[in-house]
């Protein structure tokens, strides 16, 4: 009786223990969630927005642009797609087909059907510099149904009439709104019935540059990432007493960076010796120890030095230039989204610099026969590093090395 009274005790007391463990105190709980470290970035824009050989401005001398499947789609009915490349469009032989190279398009492949009410709008790019007074213009297209054309925003043509697309229409009188610079156009078209659906363009802008060699030659850019085909300085001839001035700009996006011009991978060239260079026996050329530079900090962008209020960063044998800082405003060092403007001008000789006025000369005089066929090349690399934790940044051609 009393082993039996002992065990279920002995049940009843692990019962409880169990019950105990379940009962809950007071507690409150707080979770930060999500936390991430994410690496910051520099983006480093350049853009080449004058240049000038001799008293002559770089300037576009033509440009052709034309419907193909390099053409943009970016709406549908009005809402954005994309944007991505064009189809061209089925062509019957009733449209149509007046130009070399541009061709029909479509937002589709294949042929809409006969309910299909589809309106798209197109967009292709074009760059112009220099003055557009004068210049040849020639923009004709033809559109299945109705079209409405816009150059940077504002409508420069439109037809509404339906069935356009039997006919070549020409547009006129829109030189006002072509920009210095990118410009964009855009065509709005809308099929408004039948099988066929296309749009067909080609735009000629002649700048009458005829066959002056340093225009057809000069390359001016907006801002962007530089490739290979980017180059700020292309001479072939360069004689004693000529004078070039470029003005390039830095743009810094995301965080404040220092910011540099380095000059490297420099390449002297004989380019075998020519009589009137006497006993030179040379390896290397010597034209680099005749450029002279002198650089500024342009605020205004228009390639002359206000020696009131530009910085003046000095004057150099190109071959002693090495780097440039590159800043605007009174800081040190380029603040996120801001821009900065440097001169550059170079002189085959002796480069003169007026303190009084400004201005920029040339004096030929000092370059000597030795110089003649040689081939001076480098590399201009832009270079942007954080200014955060950074003190003690110096601009310097070390920075290239990895």
């Amino acid at each position: 009786m009393n082993k039996l009274f002992t065990g279920i005790a002995t049940i009843a007391l692990v019962g409880a223990v169990v019950a105990g463990a379940t009962v809950a105190f007071y507690n409150d709980t707080e979770t930060s969630t999500g936390n991430v470290f994410t690496a910051g970035s520099i983006d480093l824009k350049v853009d080449h927005l004058k240049q000038i050989y001799n008293d002559v401005e770089c300037k576009t001398c033509d440009v052709l642009i034309d419907s193909d499947t390099s053409t943009q789609v970016v709406e549908k009915d009005g809402v954005s797609v994309g944007p991505y490349n064009a189809y061209e469009a089925p062509e019957p032989s009733s449209w149509v087909d007046e130009f070399n190279d541009a061709h029909w398009i479509w937002g589709e492949e294949g042929q809409p059907d006969g309910s299909d009410r589809t309106e798209y709008r197109f967009r292709d790019t074009f760059t112009w510099y220099g003055p557009i007074s004068g210049v040849t213009l020639d923009f004709s297209l033809s559109g299945d149904d109705n079209y409405t054309v816009y150059l940077n925003e504002t409508q420069i043509a439109q037809n509404n009439s339906g069935a356009v697309w039997q006919n070549l229409h020409s547009v006129s009188g829109f030189e006002n709104e072509i920009d210095q610079g990118v410009n964009t156009i855009e065509f709005v078209v809308k099929n408004t019935g039948g099988y066929w659906a296309g749009l067909i363009y080609e735009m000629t802008i002649d700048g009458n540059c005829e066959d002056d060699y340093f225009k057809n030659h000069c390359s001016l850019f907006g801002e962007k990432d530089l490739d290979d085909n980017d180059q700020f300085f292309m001479f072939d001839d360069v004689k004693p007493g000529d004078l070039g001035i470029n003005v390039i700009s830095l743009h810094v996006y995301d965080n404040d960076a220092y910011a540099c011009l380095i000059t490297h991978d420099e390449t002297n060239n004989e380019n075998g010796v020519q009589e009137s260079e006497g006993d030179d026996t040379d390896a290397e050329g010597e034209l680099q120890n005749y450029l002279e530079l002198f650089v500024w900090q342009d605020d205004d962008y228009d390639g002359e030095w206000d020696h009131t209020s530009e910085l003046e960063f000095g004057t150099s044998t190109i071959s002693n230039l090495g780097t440039v800082p590159v800043f605007a405003g009174e800081n040190n060092y380029l603040s996120a989204t801001s821009t900065a403007y440097v001169g550059i001008a170079w002189c085959a000789g002796d480069i003169e610099v007026t303190e009084n006025n400004g201005d920029i000369t040339c004096d030929g005089h000092g370059m000597e026969n030795d110089a003649q066929s040689d081939i001076y090349s480098a590399s201009l690399t832009a270079y942007a590093e954080q200014v955060r934790n950074n003190t003690g940044f110096l601009c310097s051609p070390d920075l290239l090395i990895d």
